[in-house]
């Protein structure tokens, strides 16, 4: 773990800063100012941006934390994490894996024998999205039309898979290529909970909040508190979480997408995960951040980032870590691993409390503006 900590704010795309020397403070001015820019070009009402490195972390906002502009966005806030649960939930994965309660190339048969094409997945293949599972989610109308019609509603992780698996298989397993897939994370949660009789929130305390002391990171299905709303749209209107609850959606989202953390949590969890050894030994990161197929953004439970994540064929890719959403909320956190050594360790952590403006959508390209400038400026 790194000691000393200061945190930022979001980036500045015509940042040009060649950077600190290792040992000099992280720049103010520039960090401040790529805060700002991530505010005014997605149009959210706020932002929150960690930046570390080495053993210096700078932490900053932009904006407010509501849309009538009358809190300030405070640093320590509480956000949706969604897909990032995917970090988590891999690593704990990874982790029976080294104690051998775990093999990569167990089947799913063995834990959901029913579920379709279950004795040709692997573990891999789930950590990885290359097991065919079905990539179908919120979009689609009737799944979005059962939800809608009690969102207050828990849903077990069991029943997830059952309707899940009415959905058609994206293809064969280990044949079909990297397909995201939410449902792939739900059924490893599953796993999780079968292999070692602990509920997922249980095994998430005990395996990596408490040891990393992340006391502002829950697996909850409500509004934790210290959350600020998020802004999404439904039919031209603007909602927030904190007025409408939607348990049944991040319930739903589970392994895949149910965390709810700080950005300060989330730069000590993906610098362990990634550039520690806190965690997992040196061949359990390596598979982590192996690509699902040559030139794939995505990895073993990590997404792959180049300086500012332009996907298959781009440049070569030199940060791991993840993006996600759930309505009303983005967040990315990633680490570029030092060239020079651990000194130059960067981790990036970034949040906006919306979704969406007058109808268009953002996606996990939205930050990548964000990383580029602050690579820039901290290097």
């Amino acid at each position: 773990m790194k000691p000393t900590v200061l945190v930022i704010s979001c980036v500045l795309l015509a940042c040009q800063a060649s950077g600190p020397a290792p040992g000099e403070p992280l720049p103010e001015a520039p960090l401040r100012a790529i805060a700002d820019e991530l505010v005014a070009r997605t149009g959210a009402p706020g932002a929150v941006l960690v930046v570390q490195r080495g053993d210096q972390r700078w932490r900053g906002t932009s904006g407010t934390a509501d849309l009538l502009g009358a809190t300030p966005m405070p640093v320590e806030a509480r956000f949706r994490a969604a897909s990032l649960t995917k970090m988590f939930t891999g690593a704990m994965v990874m982790q029976l894996v080294e104690s051998g309660q775990l093999s990569l190339d167990d089947r799913l048969s063995m834990f959901r024998p029913e579920f379709p094409n279950a004795d040709q997945i692997t573990i891999a293949q789930l950590l990885s999205h290359t097991a065919g599972v079905t990539t179908m989610w919120f979009d689609q109308p009737a799944l979005q039309g059962q939800l809608a019609g009690d969102l207050s509603r828990a849903w077990a992780p069991g029943e997830v898979l059952t309707k899940m698996a009415e959905f058609p298989a994206a293809g064969g397993p280990g044949s079909v290529g990297m397909r995201y897939s939410n449902t792939g994370f739900v059924l490893l949660g599953d796993i999780l909970e079968q292999t070692t009789g602990l509920r997922y929130a249980d095994l998430l305390q005990r395996r990596l909040l408490q040891p990393l002391a992340l006391d502002h990171t829950e697996y909850v299905f409500t509004t934790p508190p210290g959350s600020v709303p998020g802004y999404f749209e439904v039919a031209g209107a603007v909602l927030d979480t904190v007025h409408v609850s939607l348990p049944a959606l991040v319930s739903f989202a589970g392994a895949a997408g149910a965390i709810s953390s700080s950005a300060d949590d989330l730069a000590t969890f993906v610098d362990a995960l990634v550039l520690g050894d806190e965690l997992l030994g040196e061949s359990s990161r390596a598979m982590m951040a192996m690509p699902a197929e040559p030139g794939s953004w995505y990895a073993h439970g990590l997404m792959r980032f180049c300086p500012c994540d332009d996907g298959p064929g781009g440049s070569a890719f030199t940060g791991v870590g993840h993006g996600g959403n759930l309505p009303g909320y983005w967040v990315v956190a990633v680490a570029y691993p030092g060239a020079a050594g651990a000194e130059d360790d960067v981790v990036v952590v970034a949040m906006i409390n919306r979704d969406s403006v007058q109808g268009a959508t953002f996606d996990r390209h939205v930050f990548d503006p964000t990383l580029a400038a602050v690579r820039s400026a901290v290097r």
